[in-house]
C-alpha cells in the first residue's frame, strides 16, 4: 500500500480548500444575483404601480374637462378644448401625454344588431357599413360576416357569413361570438379580416355596447366629430366632394347645431330615428405615462350624462388598443 506523506495531505487539504472558497463564492455571487433580480423586480412594480396611479389621475382629469365642455353647451365639436391632445407633462421620473377622442364619431359595430338575443339585423347601419368598408377598399362582404359573428343563431348571412361550422374547422378551433362585442379587436377573429384589412377599419370603428352612452340599443354618429369615411358612409347620396363641402363647413361653424345640412342627403326617417347627432356621450381618454423604466398606456372609455352631470368609467385597458 502506498503511504501518503505530509505533502500528498497537504496537497489534498489544498484542493479541499480551494473547493469550498469556489463553492462559497458561487453561492455568494448567486444570492448576490437574486437580491439583484428580486430588488428591481420590486422597483418594476413600484414603478408600474406609480405610472398606473398617474394615469389614473390623468384620467380624472379627463372627466373633469368633459363635464366642464357639457357646461359649455350642446353641440360638441373638434374645436372645443377636450380635442386638443395633452402635451407631453413633466412629472416626477418622467412625464405623460395623451388626449381624448369622441367614439361617436365612429361607426359603431354593435350598431348592426338590434334588440340582443330576440333582436334582428339594422338595415340602416348594415348599409352605412358596406359602403364604409367599400370606400376603404375593403370587401363589402365583410359586414356580413360581422353581422354573423354578431346575430345569435347559425344560419350564415349572405355568401360571406361564417357561423360555428367554419370557426369550429379552423386551427385552432373556436366558436363565433353571437352577441355583442366588447372591442373591436374582435375583427381579428372574423372570417376575411386579416391584420393589414383590420388596421385599415380600426380608426373608423368602435365597439360600445348597448346601454353604454346611450338609453336604448343604438349608438348616434356626432356629424360634428366623425371623419370623413364615416360621413360618407351615412347615404348612397353623399360623394366626396359633398363630403369634403361638408367638412368645411363644419370646421368654418364650429360644428352644426343641428342636422338641417344632412337633410338633402339621408332620409328624414333616418335622422329622426336617432342614428345622427350633433353631441356625444361616449369618450376614450387614452393617456401614456413614462416614469423611470416603465411606460404604461391606459385607454379609459368615459360615458358622459347628458348635462355632464355624471361621467362613469365603462372600461379601462392597458397596454395596445
Amino acid at each position: 500500500m502506498k503511504d501518503f506523506g505530509p505533502s500528498a495531505q497537504n496537497g489534498v487539504a489544498l484542493i479541499t480548500a480551494i473547493l469550498i472558497v469556489a463553492l462559497a463564492t458561487i453561492l455568494a455571487t448567486e444570492l448576490i444575483w437574486q437580491q439583484h433580480l428580486h430588488r428591481r423586480r420590486a422597483e418594476s412594480n413600484l414603478g408600474h404601480e406609480q405610472a398606473r396611479q398617474y394615469a389614473l389621475g390623468a384620467e380624472a382629469l379627463a372627466a373633469s374637462v368633459l363635464m366642464d365642455d357639457a357646461s359649455d353647451g350642446e353641440v360638441d365639436h373638434l374645436q372645443e378644448y377636450w380635442a386638443d391632445d395633452i402635451a407631453p407633462m413633466p412629472i416626477e421620473g418622467g412625464r405623460l401625454y395623451g388626449g381624448i377622442e369622441d367614439l361617436q364619431g365612429r361607426f359603431n359595430l354593435n350598431n348592426l344588431w338590434r334588440g340582443g338575443q330576440g333582436g334582428q339585423y339594422d338595415a340602416v347601419t348594415f348599409d352605412q357599413f358596406q359602403k364604409l368598408l367599400n370606400e376603404l377598399d375593403l370587401e363589402p362582404g365583410l359586414a356580413e360576416a360581422v353581422l354573423d359573428w354578431l346575430d345569435p343563431d347559425q344560419t350564415a348571412t349572405g355568401v360571406s357569413g361564417a357561423e360555428d361550422d367554419h370557426y369550429t374547422g379552423l386551427q385552432p378551433p373556436y366558436r363565433a361570438g353571437n352577441g355583442y362585442m366588447t372591442s373591436a379587436s374582435e375583427l381579428l377573429a372574423i372570417e376575411g379580416f386579416d391584420l393589414e384589412a383590420y388596421r385599415t377599419l380600426a380608426p373608423y370603428v368602435t365597439a360600445l355596447l348597448p346601454g353604454w352612452c346611450n338609453t336604448n340599443d343604438l349608438t348616434a354618429i356626432n356629424v360634428n366629430t366623425a371623419p370623413g369615411p364615416v360621413l360618407l358612409s351615412l347615404s348612397p347620396d353623399l360623394s366626396e366632394s359633398d363630403v369634403e363641402g361638408l367638412l368645411e363647413e363644419r370646421e368654418r361653424f364650429d360644428g352644426w347645431t343641428d342636422l338641417s345640412s344632412f337633410e338633402q342627403y339621408v332620409d328624414a326617417d333616418v335622422i329622426q330615428s336617432g342614428y345622427l347627432d350633433t353631441q356625444s356621450q361616449c369618450f376614450q381618454a387614452t393617456v401614456t405615462v413614462e416614469f423611470g423604466s416603465s411606460r404604461l398606456t391606459m385607454y379609459s372609455l368615459l360615458d358622459r350624462a347628458p348635462g355632464g352631470g355624471q361621467i362613469v368609467a365603462r372600461s379601462r385597458s392597458f397596454g395596445v388598443n
